[in-house]
């Protein structure tokens, strides 16, 4: 985690598998959020997670989405599989975000709750 604000940071996730969560599969945050496009954002100031690469990772029954992105600039999500969320959310969401890619990988509609949460 980055110790003070502008510093840069660069993350992956790769090669995981994320099973029978309530939440959300696989997802970033950040306390670095706000700025012009979003003036009541958490923190004093945006700073990105930058460089951020999902990647091959498998998600299974979320209650939620199957992956959120957060704060992030250039994100790339490819070749993850995400099978099983719940219908009333995304598999792939991306909050404040400058650029997100889904590149590549198997995005199921196969929801948890297909009428939305019990």
């Amino acid at each position: 985690m980055a110790e003070g604000v502008g510093d840069e940071f660069a993350e992956e996730i790769e090669d995981s598998t994320v099973r029978h969560v309530d939440r959300t599969g696989i997802g970033t945050s950040s306390t670095w959020g706000r700025r012009a496009e979003h003036p009541n954002g958490p923190g004093t100031s945006w700073e990105a997670i930058t460089g951020l690469r999902i990647q091959c990772n498998k998600v299974h029954d979320v209650g939620g989405d199957g992956i959120v992105v957060q704060t992030a600039k250039g994100a790339l999500v490819e070749h993850t599989h995400v099978n099983g969320f719940n219908r009333t959310h995304a598999v792939v969401i991306a909050y404040e975000t400058g650029v997100l890619v889904p590149a590549g990988g198997t995005f199921r509609d196969t929801p948890r709750h297909p009428q939305g949460p019990l």
